[in-house]
């Protein structure tokens, strides 16, 4: 009876045993295959998210708005490289998972040399709010497009300003009286004045200075809710981008000038062109300073019999 109980005994652990290990097996695999498939999905939200962006920006209109809800809660991280011709965007997300970690790994990001992505480097959220505006310099070169979540008080804002972010009708985007009247959770928005989170010193949406900390982001006409809501770094990367691409465009309006030359349509803009790019490549040169010679450049081609743009 003793030799029959130590083998009952001996089976049922070598069967706990081996249980065991098949079960920490199978969790082991599933764990794995949980944290392939958490990669891959948020690859695939980070592509959609891209692809979702691109029938937002704008087409005939200078602005655009449009809400975007995510699949649950997101974690969207914003990168950018203004290295080689046109740099790169890369935006990559991971979502909340509610089996193993927390959060799941961050996957592929969505990258492309053609868009202009302005957001804080990395933000959480369930909603997220996109506008789009068309940059011209002085010709069309792209939009940026504005990625955000949080809510922005605007205290006592300009006219021009105020009619301006009435007319967008932005979620997350309120205009009050007073800093008071802003809700505690809310980045507040000061017009000339301290005493808020960002400082703008502008009459409209056209031309001016958005002040964060000690951090001071010009903007022009497309770039005003890109210079609020993008980290500093990212916005002049992104600003950068936008630089390298309007030089390009600017060399290819040169040639279509001489072209146009020689066949009798005189614009005699081509050496105007060729030194807007060269200032567009030098990193001295002000956001300003090329607004008001992209002005310029727009003056001459709108008197122009054959207009290059």
């Amino acid at each position: 009876m003793q030799k029959k109980g130590f083998e009952f005994s001996f089976t049922w652990m070598f069967v706990l045993i081996v249980g065991a290990a098949i079960l920490f097996l199978a969790v082991f695999m599933a764990s794995r295959l949980i944290t392939r498939e958490g990669t891959t999905y948020n690859t695939e939200v980070a592509a959609e998210l891209g692809a979702a962006l691109t029938p937002i920006e704008t087409s005939v209109e200078d602005e655009k708005y449009a809400p975007i809800q995510f699949p649950s809660e997101t974690r969207v991280i914003n990168e950018c490289d203004a290295e080689g011709t046109f740099g790169e965007q890369a935006l990559a997300v991971t979502v909340r998972s509610g089996v193993g970690k927390e959060w799941a790994k961050t996957g592929i990001p969505y990258r492309s040399s053609y868009s202009f992505i302005f957001s804080p480097d990395s933000f959480q959220a369930r909603q997220a709010h996109v506008i789009a505006s068309s940059v011209s310099l002085p010709f069309r070169v792209g939009n940026a497009v504005v990625l955000y979540a949080d809510r922005y008080c605007f205290v006592n804002p300009p006219e021009d300003i105020e009619d301006a972010l009435v007319q967008l009708g932005a979620e997350g985007m309120t205009v009050v009286p007073s800093r008071g009247a802003c809700a505690e959770e809310s980045i507040s928005v000061c017009f000339s004045t301290n005493g808020c989170d960002i400082r703008v010193d502008a009459d409209s949406v056209h031309r001016g200075v958005v002040h964060k900390g000690t951090d001071s982001l010009p903007f022009v006409d497309g770039l005003f809710y890109a210079a609020l809501v993008a980290e500093p770094e990212l916005y002049e990367c992104q600003l950068m981008r936008i630089r390298k691409r309007t030089s390009e465009v600017a060399r290819l309006y040169a040639e279509k000038s001489a072209f146009l030359d020689a066949r009798g349509c005189s614009s005699h803009m081509a050496s105007d062109l060729i030194t807007y790019r060269a200032n567009l490549l030098n990193e001295h040169s002000s956001l300003d300073a090329l607004s008001a010679e992209a002005e310029v450049l727009q003056r001459i081609n709108d008197r122009l019999a054959c207009a290059l743009f």
